[in-house]
């Protein structure tokens, strides 16, 4: 299986971002010792609203990136890519994102996990979550879906909070650049990883055996 093979891990890793592709002042830090945890959570809470059964077989193997934080604080950023055994397990790595009832189940599971790890004195509003197809452009088959939630901090300072997440396909190889920000997304540099994620992707061809 190409999920075992160790080329699959190394083309995991090639496609993965590093600080060295984004703008001067990132700070990069170890993922949370949770966040695979509540990741994993919140799918499971999104197949379960949607009446999809998770998708059987062995797990996938996947290689994630440290976080990466711009100078201010208010961007936030990591990539996961995983190695599937098969062509169609990968595209079913799209049917979460792809079914009608996503952005409903998302943005409950979204605001769900917020409300679990925010602090004493905060408040999270609406939460509404958008998915769309990715340009051609990018060559590869993937969607990009758009969280956005308001917030009352302690003090009864607002704040509007937003998501990005990209899914980007290529054979055995399924990437996920997820962007969080206090503000509104920076797009431009949404784009710029965007397209060097689809330029990499183009270039790793898995493992024949």
């Amino acid at each position: 299986l190409a999920s075992t093979h160790p080329d699959s891990l190394a083309a995991a890793q090639y496609v993965s971002i590093g600080r060295s592709d984004l703008p001067s002042g990132y700070e990069q830090s170890p993922a949370p010792a949770q966040a695979d945890s509540q990741d994993v959570a919140q799918t499971l809470a999104e197949y379960r609203c949607e009446g999809i059964d998770p998708p059987k077989g062995p797990a996938p193997l996947s290689s994630r990136t440290p976080d990466f934080t711009d100078p201010s604080g208010t961007t936030e950023l990591h990539e996961t890519t995983a190695v599937f055994p098969s062509s169609a397990a990968a595209a079913s790595h799209l049917a979460l994102e792809l079914d009608s009832r996503y952005p409903t189940c998302k943005a409950t599971a979204f605001r769900n996990a917020l409300v679990a790890s925010a602090p004493a004195g905060e408040h999270i509003g609406f939460v509404t979550v958008h998915v769309s197809d990715l340009p051609k452009k990018f060559a590869d088959r993937g969607v990009e879906v758009e969280g956005l939630s308001t917030l009352t901090l302690s003090g009864g300072v607002s704040a509007l909070a937003t998501s990005e997440l990209i899914v980007l396909i290529r054979g055995h190889l399924a990437a996920e650049l997820s962007v969080e920000t206090d503000g509104d997304a920076d797009a431009s540099l949404l784009d710029r990883l965007t397209s060097d994620l689809a330029k990499r992707l183009a270039q790793v061809v898995p493992n024949r055996s």
